[in-house]
């Protein structure tokens, strides 16, 4: 048989070995658990101070960094605005209205805040505002295109008049900081209470959406130019076209109504005559009157001259004298009537 081979094994461990040191009843000098309590507690204090310490002193460090690199550095200061625009708005008038302005640092603008301020004015319809490093912002007005004048009266100039406005494709009011010499020709929409105009807010009645309507539809065709549009009546739109014809649209189907003043002017033209006046409200029997072209003009009579009636027998040879002859006797014959049966008379008498 074979011997077992003896290993050497480790009969005990580290905790068992420390048991057997240990005296019950016996207290050891130094070894009070509230003392050592206390001295952890005060070792996770020192390290939480030490770190908050370390991260105050990296916080500063960076603060002052920041402002030493960014909001005192010279090379941010705000050196070049740009501006741009598509209407009459003026880089004076942006910049007063943002707030910008050279020599302060870049970083003190909020951009947000200029961007509002610009899109509060009535007459903008969009702003953007960049701001490009280190030295430069930038800014784009997209601004509101009219279409028309708005006035209280048609005959009223709204150029010269304060109560004015401008009217866009949308129907919102503006008026503008400076007029420009394109918005003479506008056309005029009249007729309109001024207490519903508010700049800035969209005119919502139906017929100023019809006569902007009417405006879009004769802008893209061409048939004709709109002059003035009166909407006063409120049921009905009178147009005075450039060649000064007063035409009566209604509010609804516009489209029926212009192809029908097509075909009256279609008509008119084979006539050789100019419509002074229609009303397209109607569908059938449009009453319509039209301009007298001057070369229809009445000429004056001209008076044929004169002619002496000469009597049978008077004519003479030369050197003879006329015959004399018996007036009473002539005028009777001249006063006494023919009978009916004579010549060609009767046929005009029947």
């Amino acid at each position: 048989m074979s011997k077992r081979r003896i290993t050497n094994k480790k009969l005990t461990t580290a905790r068992e070995l420390r048991r057997k040191y240990i005296i019950k009843g016996v207290v050891k000098r130094g070894a009070n658990p509230r003392v050592r309590a206390v001295g952890r507690t005060a070792r996770h204090v020192l390290k939480g101070l030490f770190f908050v310490a370390l991260l105050a002193a990296l916080c500063c460090g960076a603060n002052i960094g920041y402002h030493k690199l960014f909001w005192e550095n010279p090379d941010y200061s705000l050196k070049d605005v740009r501006y741009s625009t598509d209407g009459s708005l003026t880089r004076e008038m942006a910049i007063a209205v943002t707030g910008f302005k050279e020599g302060r640092n870049i970083f003190g603008y909020r951009l947000d805040s200029g961007r509002d301020a610009l899109k509060a004015l009535p007459q903008v319809e969009s702003v953007e505002v960049r701001r490009y490093l280190p030295n430069r912002i930038e800014i784009v007005v997209t601004e509101r295109k009219p279409v028309a004048w708005v006035t209280a009266h048609v005959s009223d100039d709204p150029a010269k008049s304060e109560r004015s406005h401008l009217l866009d494709a949308r129907g919102l009011v503006f008026k503008p900081k400076r007029l420009l010499p394109e918005y003479d020709p506008l056309p005029v929409i009249g007729g309109v209470e001024m207490g519903d105009i508010v700049p800035g807010k969209p005119l919502a009645k139906v017929e100023i959406l019809t006569a902007l309507e009417l405006l879009h539809r004769t802008n893209e065709s061409g048939e004709f130019k709109i002059l003035s549009m009166d909407v006063s009546k409120g049921y009905c739109i009178t147009v005075t076209d450039q060649k000064r014809a007063q035409l009566v649209f209604g509010l609804d189907d516009v489209e029926s109504q212009l192809r029908r003043l097509a075909v009256v002017q279609r008509e008119a033209a084979l006539m050789s005559q100019e419509v002074k006046t229609a009303n397209l409200m109607l569908v059938r029997n449009i009453p319509v009157t039209f301009l007298t072209p001057p070369d229809a003009e009445p000429e004056p009579v001209q008076e044929a001259p004169s002619v002496k009636p000469k009597l049978i027998g008077t004519e003479t040879k030369k050197g003879t004298k006329p015959a004399p002859t018996n007036t009473k006797k002539a005028e009777k014959v001249k006063d006494t009537p023919k009978p009916e049966g004579d010549g060609m008379l009767k046929r005009f008498r029947a």
